[in-house]
């Protein structure tokens, strides 16, 4: 039977004194899941929050997640493995007491394939200067 898995991996944007982490290093993290995966989904702006020392503690996150379309358990475990290494290595990097990593068996992931062009006709640009700074 085949079973398809979503990994997740929640990325901090600032270190634990208010620091905004590096763009660049944020990238790197995201382009090992890309290389591992084929792909990665980076959903930039994600707030987490847990139990602290003075109630509820929150903070912005990146939220990275890539997908596996397999039938093979053994690729399923390599997956893990290499997510829980990187966690750990972002963790140590960022200076983390704690990385959320998941794993979800999904139903279906699909790859569909479109028709990739250099750019999207003029038609359907935005032309309100105001509006693309704003968005």
């Amino acid at each position: 039977m085949k079973t398809e898995r979503e990994f997740k991996l929640v990325v901090p944007k600032f270190d634990n004194d208010g620091h905004r982490i590096s763009t660049e290093k944020l990238k790197e993290i995201a382009l090992e899941m890309s290389k591992h995966f084929g792909g990665v989904s980076v959903f930039p702006k994600v707030l987490g929050c847990w139990e602290g020392k003075e109630g509820l503690e929150c903070e912005e996150n990146a939220l990275l997640v890539s997908a596996r379309d397999s039938s093979d358990e053994k690729q399923f475990k390599d997956d893990m493995e290499f997510m829980k290494n990187l966690a750990k290595k972002v963790g140590n990097e960022l200076g983390q007491e704690a990385v959320m990593l998941s794993e979800d068996i999904i139903k279906d992931v699909s790859f569909i394939a479109g028709l990739r062009k250099k750019e999207v006709p003029e038609a359907i640009r935005e032309k309100d200067f105001f509006k693309k700074l704003m968005d």
